[in-house]
Order: C-alpha cells, then sequence, then structure tokens
C-alpha cells in the first residue's frame, strides 16, 4: 500500500495534522510519503517538495522560472490565483477570512511520487496547489480528501459563517459583495461540480476532524454523493502528556505559585480568532497579582492588559509546547470559528482543562469534565468560565483529562482509522 499526502503547506494546523499523520503511518509500516509546495525545516522523513524539474526538463523549467521573475518585478506576470485575486476580490468587504480559487500552474498528477502511489491522500489544498478540473478530469486513483475547512465544497470561502448556499448554488454570495461579481463564487462551484462529476461515487472518500464539519460536507451540493467518514486529527502522545505541574514549571521557570492562563495569538489581527475578546475578558481581571497570564504567538507583543504577561514568542519545539500546557492551570481558545483545533488536543492530552468558545467543532473535545464551553461572542461569560476554571482546579484532573484524551485522539488509534479506510477503498471495485 503506497500512500501519497498532499498539501500546500507542512506548517499551520493542517500541515501539522498532515505531517503527524504521515509519520505514525510510517512508523506502522505503510510506505507513505507526504508531498507540499511549500515546505519548512522538519525531521520527518519522506517529506518532498513539490518541484516541476521532477517531470518537466529542469533547465527548462529554470529557464521559464526565471523569465516569469523578470516579468513579476515588471508587473507583467501573475499566477492563477493572483490574477482571480485581483480581478474578483476587488473591493471584497473586509472582516472575512481567506477566498481562494480551484485553479493551479501546476500538476499533481504528473509528479513521480503521484503517478507511483496507490492512494492520493488529499489534505489542505487551497491557495494554487490543486487544479479541480485537471486533477479529476484525469484522475485514475483512488482518493482520500481530508477537510480542514470548508472550502473543498464551496464557491470558494474557507468559512462560510453561517451561510449555507454551498448546499445549492452559492449564488449571490454575502462574502463577495460590493466585488465585480457576486455570482462568480456560483461559478466557481460549478467549475468543482463539473470536475468532481468526472469521478466514480467509490473513487473519492471524505473524512474530517469533527462530526461538525462532516455534516456540512454531507449536505453540500459537492460533496453529498461520497461516503463520509469522521476521524479526529491525531496528537503526538509521546510529546504531548500528562506530566506535573511542579515539573513543568521548574523547567520553565514559571512561578508555583501563580494561576497561569494560557493562550496562543499568531494571528491577533484576524477577527475570527476572538483574540480581543479574551483582551477584555482578561482585563476584568485587573491587576490580579496571582495570575500570570502565558501567550505564545509573534502577535503576542502587540497585547497588552493589567497583568503579568510572559511573552513566548513564537514557539516552534513541540516539547517546549507541551511543557507550557503542562504548566498552565487553563488554556484559552478564543476563536470563533474553528474545525477541530490542534490547540485544545494538545492541551487536553497534557491534561490542561480549556476554555473555548462553542463554535464548530470544539464541542466535540471540551465538556464539563475537561473544560466550559462558552457561548461565543459573551465576554462576561468568557471571563467567568476562566475565573471558574482558576478557582476550581480541583474539580479538573489532569491524569483524568489526559487519559480520555488519549483515547480519542491518540496516534495508534487514528492512524488505524485511516489504515482501515484505504484497505476499504482499495478492495473496491468501481
Amino acid at each position: 500500500m503506497k500512500v501519497i499526502h498532499i498539501t500546500t503547506s507542512n506548517k499551520g494546523g493542517a500541515g501539522i495534522a498532515a505531517l503527524r499523520l504521515h509519520e505514525e503511518l510510517l512508523s506502522s509500516g505503510i510506505d507513505s510519503k507526504l508531498l507540499s509546495l511549500y515546505q519548512f525545516p522538519s525531521t520527518i522523513k519522506e517529506q518532498y517538495l513539490f518541484d516541476k524539474r521532477d517531470y518537466i526538463l529542469p533547465l527548462f523549467v529554470d529557464v521559464v522560472f526565471l523569465f516569469r521573475k523578470v516579468l513579476k518585478r515588471l508587473n507583467l506576470y501573475s499566477s492563477l490565483s493572483e490574477k482571480y485575486s485581483k480581478k474578483y476580490l476587488k473591493n471584497r468587504p473586509k472582516g472575512f477570512e481567506h477566498f481562494s480559487f480551484p485553479f493551479s500552474d501546476v500538476s499533481i498528477l504528473k509528479h513521480p511520487l503521484v503517478k507511483n502511489a496507490d492512494i492520493i491522500h488529499l489534505h489542505w489544498v487551497s491557495d494554487g496547489f490543486l487544479d479541480y478540473k485537471h486533477f479529476f478530469n484525469n484522475c485514475g486513483k483512488k482518493v482520500v480528501w481530508t477537510l480542514h475547512d470548508m472550502n473543498p465544497f464551496t464557491g470558494g470561502c474557507h468559512h462560510a459563517d453561517g451561510c449555507f448556499k454551498f448546499e445549492t448554488t452559492c449564488s449571490h454570495c454575502p462574502q463577495l459583495k460590493s466585488t465585480i461579481d457576486e455570482n462568480f463564487s456560483e461559478t466557481l462551484l460549478n467549475i468543482k461540480k463539473a470536475s468532481l462529476n468526472r469521478i466514480k461515487t467509490e473513487q473519492l472518500k471524505i473524512t474530517a476532524p469533527s462530526q461538525w464539519l462532516t455534516s456540512l460536507s454531507q449536505k453540500s451540493n459537492l460533496f453529498k454523493r461520497f461516503a463520509h467518514y469522521t476521524i479526529h486529527n491525531l496528537a503526538d502522545d509521546q510529546v504531548f502528556k500528562f506530566r506535573t505541574k511542579q515539573e513543568a514549571r521548574l523547567k520553565l521557570n514559571i512561578p508555583f505559585e501563580k494561576k497561569m492562563v494560557l493562550f496562543v495569538a499568531h494571528n491577533v489581527s484576524d477577527k475570527r480568532k476572538g483574540t480581543d475578546f479574551l483582551i477584555d475578558a482578561l482585563k476584568r481581571f485587573s491587576n490580579d497579582d496571582s495570575i500570570l497570564v502565558c501567550s505564545v504567538g509573534s502577535s503576542s507583543e502587540r497585547i497588552s492588559f493589567d497583568l503579568e504577561h510572559k511573552k513566548m514568542g513564537y514557539v516552534n519545539d513541540e516539547q517546549t509546547m507541551a511543557e507550557l500546557y503542562a504548566s498552565a492551570d487553563v488554556f484559552v481558545l478564543p476563536s470563533l470559528a474553528e474545525n477541530f483545533p490542534n490547540t485544545i488536543c494538545e492541551s487536553l492530552m497534557c491534561g490542561t482543562p480549556v476554555v473555548a468558545f462553542n463554535v464548530g467543532g470544539i464541542s466535540e473535545l471540551v465538556n464539563d469534565e475537561n473544560g466550559v464551553l462558552v457561548e461565543p461572542f459573551n465576554v462576561d461569560k468568557l471571563h467567568d468560565a476562566i475565573d471558574f476554571v482558576l478557582k476550581n482546579q480541583s474539580k479538573f484532573e489532569g491524569v483524568h483529562i489526559s487519559k480520555n484524551a488519549f483515547k480519542q485522539l491518540g496516534k495508534k488509534g487514528i492512524a488505524k482509522q485511516f489504515m482501515d479506510l484505504y484497505s476499504e477503498i482499495l478492495n473496491v471495485n468501481d
């Protein structure tokens, strides 16, 4: 069984999820490879950066690359995604997240690693990596597609913000108002559907980390005819595991007597991350010298409140991140739109309770025994939930939280679910 994982990047929530699955499959004896358009340093084996020189004459590719580079500097060349963005996203309303197009300048199917695979496992493949028309018109292989957001089955948005037009036509897109064509999302959805019509129903299997996203996909115009499976993202239970708070704090030089609130702030300008709600909630603890707030992410430098604040900056080392979770009394995720966040999975694996808004698939992770779910947009209740967890640590038993998270998210169990799915799809005759 030869599996090739396709992901735009090996970083970010989706990229990390793909990378972890790939690594566990390797350790389970599966011939697994990971191919990405962008790649960041990693010690995991069998990772490959997509390069056209792998299937086209290298000299020709280099000449074309240099020629395009010159044209780009002269503003005479743009990629397909850039062209469509400039034309169809101009004057797009602010406050919306990513919107991407089903077009690409590259051909995944021509790559020798893809040609040699038995199963193509797609992950997050937006931003110019997957060309729907070329891929699905020409793909004769079995395909598993793990959804990490809604984009694969919408006209272009990655989070529909309560819009359900992806179930029908995606016309009059609320995220394209004031643009040149608010119906362009319908055009894109039709392109996707025409492409998917070229493959047989049993050829493609859809998975999603949360039942929430699975249910949305099952109702979508694009994917409703395909079989769906809810298979969670796996967490590295050898790194993200229970350790005592004293042990973790000693390593990180964090005072034992402090009540520690941990959160991640990689992009505070993204309204969906809800950082403003968290800041407002924390300000209500103003001047409480028993509380230590610890933030992770480059954007943490832009955050201020009247509490002791330990700014960790960007943490790339998973071991350090695990020790931060274990050091915390509570991990807070104030996101307003989420699928199945890796950060919550990691916190729970470390035995640390979670406070989060009740959105997306978060309710499938957080319950009364391991944290508190909060009504979205409600700062008062977010503050009260944080305060409750800090004052009731005995209610949230770390060993118990970690044990239950291991059962739900342990890497061997999740990897086996995917291996069983691979076997199923290979044994089906179209």
